[in-house]
């Protein structure tokens, strides 16, 4: 009696941990379906259920089409500045990042050796012109002699020609003193344009030779960025269009700037066609030379389109369908779609201006749905 009484007991038990587990399966399964807009709900749809769904209504509007790129930045304006003269390195105050002026001193050459040439072509000059003048008087006088003829013709020529001789040596001597000057003035070595010491190539005390690079100085008032634009794209651009640009280095921020140059000639290799864009700076120069950046470039303007939400639109069996609400159902149409703005979409053809779309519920519906409108 007693096995017998276990026996049942254990059945018992196994019967009523069977209902448990088949109710938390239901409830699961239930609850799972409410969750997953893609498993429908056909219990709904059998019941003729109202489901609560929110809606927007179909308008016109303009969208604007863009044709994205990547791109890098580059300074509107960059020089290299070389030394003019030969020396050694006295003074350079400037380091990499440091803002100058055009006309600011960079560096300063030892000009010893250039001013002691600049003395000595002084010098030399000093007696050339003395020469010069002597030799311009003596014509003068012997061109009295030669008329009066009181000196021979080749006197007077030998004059003449010691006065031509004169002032070549004095020409010269005063084109000495410029050079010489100038190169005192090379000692200084100056900025040719404002903006910010992007290299530093030497320091104070060095050797430099002539031309030797000093300094790079960059001015980034103006970044340009050169993108490449693909043969089917190229003819939607023009000059002076609007461009959006944004670097990763800061995010959600948008530089904007303007087309500036399209070139008339693909590369070769990769038939796209170099467009330079010309993008203003902020005041605190936030873009950098040699960054990474994406432009949207304006191409084109749709306007007076049809526009719904873009959650509005699901795809079911390959084909894009929308639900309007018509009184308190929900009727399925097909719908072509077009371009996208931001959370909107284009409809080119399926519903009409003012007709209400389902944007929340919809994967719960089906053509004929009845519909509660939160």
């Amino acid at each position: 009696m007693g096995d017998v009484m276990k026996k049942v007991v254990i059945i018992a038990l196994i019967i009523l941990g069977l209902i448990i587990i088949g109710n938390f399966v239901y409830k699961y399964i239930n609850k799972t379906a409410e969750q997953d807009p893609k498993m429908g709900n056909s219990e709904i749809s059998d019941d003729l259920q109202p489901v609560w769904v929110e809606i927007a209504q179909a308008a016109r509007g303009d969208i604007i089409t863009y044709i994205s790129e990547t791109g890098m930045t580059l300074p509107v304006k960059s020089v290299v500045v070389a030394a003019e003269t030969a020396g050694r390195i006295v003074q350079m105050d400037v380091k990499v990042g440091d803002f100058v002026q055009r006309g600011d001193t960079i560096a300063v050459v030892d000009d010893e050796i250039a001013r002691l040439a600049l003395d000595q072509a002084e010098a030399q000059l000093i007696n050339a012109a003395a020469a010069y003048e002597k030799a311009r008087k003596d014509l003068q006088r012997y061109q009295v002699l030669l008329k009066n003829e009181e000196v021979s013709e080749s006197e007077f020529e030998n004059v003449r020609v010691q006065h031509e001789l004169a002032r070549s040596a004095f020409l010269s001597a005063e084109a000495s003193v410029k050079s010489a000057q100038r190169q005192v003035r090379n000692t200084r070595i100056s900025a040719p344009i404002s903006g910010q010491i992007a290299e530093k190539n030497v320091q104070t005390g060095n050797m430099i030779i002539m031309n030797q690079p000093v300094v790079k100085v960059v001015d980034i008032g103006e970044i340009k960025v050169i993108v490449r634009i693909s043969e089917s794209d190229i003819s939607k651009i023009r000059k002076n269009i609007p461009v959006a640009v944004y670097a990763d280095a800061y995010p959600g921020f948008e530089f904007m700037g303007t087309v500036f140059t399209l070139s008339p000639e693909a590369n070769p290799e990769s038939h796209t066609f170099p467009v330079e864009i010309i993008v203003p700076n902020n005041q605190q120069k936030t873009l950098k030379s040699g960054m990474v950046v994406r432009v949207n470039i304006q191409s084109d303007v749709l306007e007076n389109v049809l526009l719904i939400p873009r959650d509005a639109v699901i795809e079911r069996f390959g084909r894009n369908i929308v639900y309007i609400v018509d009184g308190q159902k929900a009727h399925e149409r097909n719908v072509e779609i077009g371009q996208v703005k931001g959370e909107e979409i284009q409809v080119v053809s399926g519903i009409e201006p003012g007709e209400t779309v389902v944007i929340v519920g919809q994967y719960n519906l089906e053509d004929g749905t009845p519909v509660r409108i939160k």
